[in-house]
């Protein structure tokens, strides 16, 4: 039975006003472990973060509140963990949005947001494969999922009650020679795997069937596939480092767009613009042009020694958002999940955390500048400048002051924008401020 330690029920506000080319940063999530993946949910109101321990956790990036644990609020038996997972969003009503989840022993299962009712269910868990999942991917329509292990192939479908249906399934025919068979994606009803270094395999699934096409050979070995909105572009990173552009879907017109020498764990297409997003060893993620293969920016995730390998991007009414993880914390760089957003008529809110967020996180100068803004502005009465630059300059976390001062709470008109389903207005944890009196 896997540990489950405790987790930071709400995000800590960013009050950095600074941008990069548009992008401000909106959210960090704290997290306990380094981050193995980050997906951001078809509507963008939603984050959901897999660890190097194999727990799942959603946040709300609207409130920053944390709504699910997969292993303490969904696990009926111990599936030792997530091994893959994707968002899901069948196309009837009322239009509910879930996840599908692969554990570590072959298991999958689907778990709906309902939307009246602002909670998670969960159907009975299928033992879908005799080994672990190697690869799982979503079709462009959020309806059928494909999972894939070392027996076999499967194709499923998602049902009005959000069960999972198996569509089809094939045997492997092939000799794997070593072949992790990872990679797995989909362009329309196509659905492609790798089945060797250089080889990929292709069939049809239109007809709720896997009708095989054919063999694709490639120039270069393939490890993971990250496919465009559009589905007309393939970026495929190789073993060791190193990435190239295909077009799909006959996998032609290859070209580099990343160096051997540049290790990097995921990319993610931006539909606004002609380019793609990944992290490296620097600390920062960057947006390059996949024509011209140029950097045109890069976002500050970590400034010493960690790495934001873990990023997703999803473009929602022109406006652009990128989540970015630590693939790899180091000293003084621990492990968060990073939201940034170019759409300018949405600023940070400010806000306090709860109460039970970890009291190790410590605030950035710029969320201290806009605190004691605040807090000298709008209560001069509570506290003094010169107490507040004391508390600032010695770096001392906002929580771990209540041991040393008395405080009291000013209540606030509300600053947050339009609450999740569910979610009161007159939440105080919304509302309030402390403040802090000698």
């Amino acid at each position: 039975m896997l540990n489950r330690r405790i987790r930071t029920d709400r995000s800590a506000p960013v009050q950095d006003a600074d941008s990069t080319h548009g992008f401000l940063p909106s959210r960090i999530f704290p997290q306990n472990s380094d981050v193995e993946s980050v997906a951001l949910s078809p509507d963008g109101r939603y984050i959901a973060i897999r660890d190097s321990e194999g727990f799942l956790d959603v946040y709300s990036l609207v409130t920053g509140r944390h709504l699910l644990d997969v292993f303490n609020s969904i696990f009926s038996v111990n599936n030792g963990g997530v091994d893959h997972y994707c968002w899901a969003q069948p196309y009837v009503h009322p239009f509910n949005i879930g996840l599908i989840c692969a554990y570590t022993d072959g298991g999958i299962q689907a778990i709906e947001y309902r939307s009246d009712g602002a909670k998670w269910t969960a159907a009975a868990p299928i033992d879908a494969h005799y080994y672990g999942v190697t690869s799982m991917c979503i079709d462009k329509t959020n309806n059928y999922i494909c999972t894939v292990s070392v027996d076999a192939l499967r194709l499923w479908r998602i049902d009005d009650d959000w069960n999972l249906k198996l569509v089809a399934i094939e045997k492997h025919d092939f000799d794997r020679g070593g072949c992790l068979l990872t990679g797995a994606f989909f362009c329309g009803s196509l659905l492609y795997l790798p089945i060797g270094g250089k080889l990929v395999r292709c069939w049809e699934t239109g007809e709720r069937i896997l009708d095989r096409r054919g063999d694709l050979p490639l120039l270069f070995e393939i490890t993971e596939t990250f496919v465009s909105p559009d589905e007309k572009w393939l970026i495929a990173l190789q073993p060791g480092g190193g990435g190239h552009l295909y077009s799909i879907p006959d996998l032609e017109h290859c070209m580099i767009v990343l160096g051997q020498n540049e290790i990097v764990k995921s990319v993610s297409f931006m539909e606004a613009r002609r380019a793609f997003v990944f992290g490296d060893p620097s600390g920062a993620i960057h947006i390059r042009s996949w024509e011209t293969s140029e950097t045109l920016f890069s976002l500050p995730h970590h400034i010493r020694h960690g790495v934001a390998g873990a990023v997703h991007s999803r473009t929602i009414d022109s406006a652009t958002i990128i989540a970015s993880g630590t693939s790899l914390s180091a000293l003084f760089d621990s492990a968060t999940v990073k939201i940034w957003t170019d759409s300018l008529s949405n600023p940070p809110a400010v806000q306090i955390s709860s109460p039970r967020i970890n009291t190790s996180m410590r605030l950035g100068t710029g969320a201290k500048k806009i605190v004691k803004k605040i807090l000298v502005v709008h209560f001069p009465t509570c506290v003094s400048g010169r107490a507040v630059e004391a508390w600032t300059r010695g770096g001392k976390p906002l929580l771990g002051a209540i041991e040393r001062l008395k405080h009291q709470t000013c209540h606030m008109p509300r600053m947050l924008p339009s609450s999740d389903h569910g979610r009161s207005s007159s939440d105080p944890l919304d509302a309030t401020l402390v403040a802090f009196r000698a």
